[in-house]
């Protein structure tokens, strides 16, 4: 059975989390990680503070344990949510059959349950794995659910989310105009700081990414200069991952050599674990 953390450290660990201090909330929870002795919320937490980080490994095993001690105690929602971030995350990481088993376990939680804000964050991973690969009436789909989903609950981060997908879907449908705004849209959300950290990144590196796709490099220097001035104000150090290379992409062609360079460098350390 698992142990809470004693109250100061546990407190001490979402403080740091709140003010983005990425590093000594992984340290802090990394120390305290012993058998038994971290709850489902605070394997989460450790989750959380790991991908910031860079671990991106770290943080799926970390969430794989909290989706079993959630299930283990009986709390279905906990789970699927635990679910729906493993399979973003393996999305992130290309692993599809493994992504989609985990939206399949969060699907089969969540059946039966009254609907709630969990569905649509459901819908906009489903939506985020199609566009990835290439099933793109899925994907706006899927999107456009996720949107419904988040007015009924008034979830911000969710719409975003949705938003960003339903733009991604548009232009790789031909209807770039109409996408771009929407992907703008989204953007503006991110950048202004309405969103939680994980959330905004995503929808900037989709907006950017998808920029970089049409070789409209202006509008994408845009957002590579927004997304700075964002992560510059929040403390953050850029989104892990892909859309690192993104990012060193749009440095590269504007010859800032140097720090093109390093967030390659880190996105490959990132992805290889």
């Amino acid at each position: 059975m698992s142990q809470v953390l004693e109250p100061a450290l546990a407190d001490r660990a979402r403080e740091t989390l709140a003010r983005h201090a990425w590093r000594e909330a992984f340290d802090l929870l990394s120390a305290a990680d012993q058998p038994g002795a971290l709850s489902p919320e605070e394997l989460e937490l450790l989750a959380q503070s790991a991908w910031w980080v860079g671990k991106l490994p770290v943080a799926i095993e970390a969430r794989e344990r909290s989706y079993a001690a959630s299930l283990k105690s009986g709390d279905k929602l906990s789970a699927a949510i635990a679910a729906i971030l493993l399979g973003h995350d393996n999305t992130m990481r290309n692993q599809q059959s493994v992504a989609s088993a985990w939206l399949k376990r969060a699907e089969r939680l969540l059946d039966g349950m009254e609907e709630n804000p969990a569905h649509g964050w459901l819908s906009a991973t489903r939506g985020f794995q199609a566009c990835i690969t290439g099933r793109i009436d899925e994907a706006y789909e899927q999107s456009s659910r996720a949107e419904e989903i988040a007015g009924r609950f008034g979830d911000r981060d969710l719409e975003a989310l949705a938003l960003s997908g339903k733009g991604v879907a548009l232009v790789a449908k031909g209807q770039v105009e109409e996408g771009l705004s929407i992907l703008d849209e989204a953007s503006v959300a991110a950048v202004a700081g309405a969103l939680e950290p994980s959330v905004a990144g995503g929808v900037c590196c989709a907006t950017i990414s998808t920029c970089a796709a049409l070789g409209d490099w202006q509008r994408a220097a845009q957002w590579t200069d927004a997304q700075d001035r964002w992560c510059q104000r929040e403390g953050i150090n850029g989104y892990p991952g892909m859309c690192r290379l993104y990012r060193a992409e749009i440095k590269n062609l504007r010859g800032t050599w140097l720090e093109a360079e390093a967030e390659a460098r880190r996105a490959s350390d990132e992805l290889e674990g």
